[in-house]
């Protein structure tokens, strides 16, 4: 008799598991498997077609979580790097995820007296407005950055990701940028770095 339960106990369980893991992939917080990133490309100038140096390419990973109205979402990860001489970045991505809830990165590339490309996930700047914003050759993208002048610049508002406050000691090089853009403006910086 025990062996008949302990099968009919083995067999809930399973169908649970089984319930729950058909509900995770059915509201699309669940990927199989996926490999994540490298994330590469390069910042150009809109006009002249120069590379644009030292821009703050901010990368930032969330974890979906289910519920019954949808997915709500969490910090994960972020990464910066700022653009080379040529203009080219790259940003390695999380590698080879399983059975994960771990969204696609969202990006933020930034340049004091350039336009921002704001917060966005990767895949969705290949229908950024207008097409040639963003130019693609395979997986690596190519960003055009309009200048702007200075009635532009004091109109935008810049974005920042999600973890601004939290996170503060991952995106160093995004408050730099942005604090050199509010001085050269006339403003005070409006984010204090963390302690070193």
């Amino acid at each position: 008799m025990e062996a008949a339960q302990l099968l009919k106990q083995t067999r809930r369980v399973t169908n649970c598991f089984i319930l729950i893991a058909a509900f995770l992939v059915s509201t699309g917080c669940v990927n199989y498997v996926r490999i994540d990133g490298p994330y590469e490309g390069k910042v150009i100038d809109a006009k002249t077609g120069q590379p644009i140096e030292g821009a703050v390419v901010f990368g930032e990973w969330s974890k979906a979580h289910p519920g019954a109205g949808g997915a709500s979402h969490t910090y994960y990860d972020s990464r910066e790097v700022l653009t080379d001489g040529n203009g080219e970045f790259s940003i390695p991505g999380l590698g080879l995820l399983v059975l994960t809830m771990i969204e696609e990165m969202d990006v933020i590339i930034f340049k004091a007296g350039y336009e921002q490309i704001t917060p966005n996930p990767w895949s969705g700047l290949k229908n950024v407005w207008p097409k040639d914003k963003v130019i693609w050759q395979g997986d690596k993208a190519t960003f055009r950055l309009k200048r702007l002048s200075m009635k532009e610049r004091r109109k935008r508002h810049v974005s920042f990701p999600s973890c601004a406050v939290e996170h503060r000691g991952k995106m160093r090089n995004l408050i730099r940028e942005s604090n050199i853009e509010m001085r050269e403006m006339g403003m005070p910086a409006n984010m204090l770095l963390p302690e070193e």
